[in-house]
């Protein structure tokens, strides 16, 4: 869904008086630069630039669409997850997150399935928040965002030789606490969070 169909009632005034933004063209299939581990893939992709009719080159990430669940036990306890990340060379503290090696898998199958792999809990409710893109210039992964109630614990974690984890159970106000404090910094993690806020503090 574009963005002009995803905006209804008075979020349509914020956008009356600006001038026409016109969408460039994407010209051609994209080029494959190199394709790594998981599905993920370097890409270069031409544009037209409806201004200047020029085209222009732009180098894109891809990966496989994922879900991520920010997962609270009957407690509201968040059920994170401490493992290194290759990128950042650093541990960093997250919710579960991951994509299906069964593109046909629907988004709320693959939270489910992550939760269960990556802490061994399952839940017992799962509500969707939506969707959204971490980098909206250079790559065009979605990643799906849920909230987990009451999850309980039926097994342990599975083992995994290139993702070492440890699960943490983390009250749901300090794990606010430590966003705002800079000790989690996974964007997906802080946005789950957020949007959890109206399902965890109803009413406020």
């Amino acid at each position: 869904m574009k963005f002009l169909d995803r905006l209804n009632g008075k979020f349509l005034n914020f956008f009356k008086e600006l001038p026409d933004l016109a969408l460039w063209e994407k010209v051609g299939e994209p080029k494959t630069l190199a394709k790594g581990y998981g599905g993920r893939k370097l890409l270069s992709q031409e544009f037209r630039n409806p201004r200047t009719k020029a085209l222009q080159d732009f180098t894109m990430y891809s990966q496989p669409e994922s879900s991520v669940v920010l997962a609270l036990t009957e407690n509201l306890e968040v059920i994170s997850t401490l493992q290194y990340k290759q990128a950042i060379n650093d541990l960093t503290l997250e919710v579960a997150a991951g994509n299906s090696d069964n593109i046909k898998d629907k988004p709320e199958v693959v939270a489910q399935k992550e939760l269960l792999e990556e802490t061994g809990y399952q839940a017992h409710k799962m509500i969707s928040l939506g969707h959204i893109w971490v980098n909206t210039r250079n790559a065009w992964d979605v990643r799906n965002i849920f909230l987990a109630f009451g999850c309980t614990q039926v097994k342990e974690s599975k083992k995994d030789p290139n993702e070492e984890i440890i699960r943490i159970l983390i009250p749901f106000k300090d794990w606010e606490a430590m966003i705002r404090k800079g000790v989690i910094v996974d964007a997906q993690s802080i946005v789950a969070t957020y949007k959890s806020l109206p399902y965890v503090y109803p009413g406020k």
